[in-house]
């Protein structure tokens, strides 16, 4: 799926990204108490960063695209698989996934990586359903992809 996606450069148009899209980062904010109290690193933010926009406030932004001054870090979840570039991934409370996971080739692989960087880990998979679930639920759910909106809770 990834080279299919991916080497056209889809997501590297502007016009891919959709206003309504926000609506679903109001959700995920909602699913933290008291959210100005954490520190946030959104994955996939592309040239609107929705996260960023809902909660006000200033985090660390990770695309595969450089997108003008908006991103200061340039990270491809699907090709970079040494624990080297992982590492030097912001650690922050809280990493954020909207929308990013069903491109993702190794989801499995790439949660495992962020709970060693958040102590929680906050994505959708679509914007109808929320729901929250802790780690292990989600790690004895053979089909996982069910789950539209999650927050993960590492426990370290």
């Amino acid at each position: 799926m990834y080279n299919k996606i991916f080497k056209n450069k889809t997501w590297q148009s502007q016009e891919r990204y959709k206003k309504e899209w926000l609506h679903r980062n109001e959700h995920m904010r909602d699913l933290l108490d008291d959210y100005k109290k954490y520190t946030y690193t959104e994955y996939g933010c592309g040239p609107m960063a929705p996260f960023k926009s809902c909660i006000g406030l200033d985090i660390s932004l990770v695309d595969m695209w450089k997108w003008d001054k908006l991103n200061n870090i340039v990270f491809d979840l699907n090709t970079n698989r040494d624990d080297e570039s992982w590492n030097n991934l912001p650690k922050t409370d809280v990493g954020v996934l909207s929308g990013v996971l069903e491109y993702v080739d190794n989801p499995h692989l790439v949660l495992r990586k962020l709970r060693n960087i958040h102590k929680f880990v906050l994505y959708s998979y679509e914007k109808e359903e929320f729901c929250k679930v802790d780690l292990g639920q989600i790690k004895n759910h053979s089909n996982w992809k069910k789950h539209k909106l999650i927050l993960l809770e590492y426990n370290k």
